[in-house]
């Protein structure tokens, strides 16, 4: 006697269950083949790039509501790929400390980790090569899934304006993969005081070089300590290859100048952030421009697809991938 036969439920109950948990299974297969696919589709329409306003950039604002895109929930856990970087030791100073709590609020609202050093390490500016180093050693030791991709310094005289803007926007397009680092000139040359850099053994590399030039080129004169190391080492063919040079303004603006037209690497409304670099009193000016920030927000505050960076990244990448063919 069967336990069907001994509870006396009839057969064709079970048989129709039976039937109708295959269908089941059957269907929630197709479902599941229907979202690969659609998954598969949409990957292949955002990595695609075109001249039209199909870019990559553009499926960033499409998709990212902190963009204008559609009114979706971005959970606070998602991945970080971006971790901010600076340094801000010795006597407290009110102005560098309410400078930083303009970046503090573009790190809540993008979701990138900031990384502070509050003590030195090394004497004069060559605590910052050494930090940066010491944090690419520590990402690269976590699995690949867990490490961020890409590291954005910043000097501690930098006041973010328009906290709408997403790094990402400066950042390489997929086809160039082999671009390590952004970095932007001004006047002198190589400024330092921001700039992007790839999370892998090239970047490494690179700032092991730079912390350790003065002990292997004793007799080099650095007027600007490292950031002249590490304009000599870019020279060099194995870093210069894989670095671009990018638009001051897009992360590196400067301030502008009262009653003069402003100049194309200084800043104006919706850009990024303003670099008081090599100014003085420099306190003044960062609260100076805190105030000016505090006072008049919508000048500064556009969204990104109201601003030039979308179209001028766009423009910028692909005029870089005609000059490499």
């Amino acid at each position: 006697m069967t336990l069907i036969d001994h509870i006396n439920l009839p057969r064709h109950i079970f048989s129709n269950l039976s039937r109708n948990v295959q269908k089941s299974r059957i269907v929630i297969l197709i479902l599941c083949f229907a979202i690969i696919a659609s998954l598969i589709a949409l990957l292949r329409d955002i990595q695609s790039s075109s001249h039209g306003s199909d870019t990559w950039q553009s499926k960033i604002i499409s998709l990212n509501p902190l963009f204008g895109g559609p009114d979706a929930h971005i959970p606070e856990s998602s991945k970080q790929y971006i971790g901010k970087v600076s340094i801000l030791y010795g006597d407290k100073k009110p102005a560098y400390e309410r400078a930083l709590k303009t970046h503090e609020e573009h790190n809540r609202i993008h979701n990138y980790r900031m990384h502070l050093l509050r003590h030195g390490i090394l004497d004069g500016y060559w605590t910052k090569p050494a930090y940066i180093l010491s944090l690419l050693l520590l990402e690269l030791g976590k699995e690949k899934d867990d490490r961020l991709s890409w590291l954005f310094w910043v000097d501690a005289d930098t006041v973010v304006l328009n906290h709408n803007i997403p790094i990402e926007i400066f950042m390489p397009p997929p086809e160039h993969n082999d671009i390590h680092l952004l970095v932007t000139d001004d006047w002198n040359g190589l400024n330092n005081g921001v700039f992007l850099v790839r999370v892998d053994p090239w970047a490494v590399e690179l700032f092991t070089s730079i912390t350790s030039f003065r002990d292997f080129q004793p007799n080099t004169t650095l007027t600007f300590q490292d950031q002249s190391a590490m304009e000599i080492l870019l020279k060099q063919p194995k870093y210069a290859k894989h670095t671009v040079r990018v638009p001051q303004r897009w992360f590196n603006a400067y301030k502008d100048e009262k009653d003069k037209e402003l100049r194309p690497d200084q800043v104006r409304g919706g850009d990024l952030l303003v670099h008081l670099a090599g100014i003085n009193p420099r306190e003044q000016l960062l609260n100076e421009w805190c105030d000016r920030y505090e006072k008049d927000p919508e000048k500064w505050e556009i969204k990104l697809q109201n601003t030039t960076y979308p179209a001028e990244t766009a423009k910028f990448w692909r005029d870089l991938e005609m000059k490499d063919v």
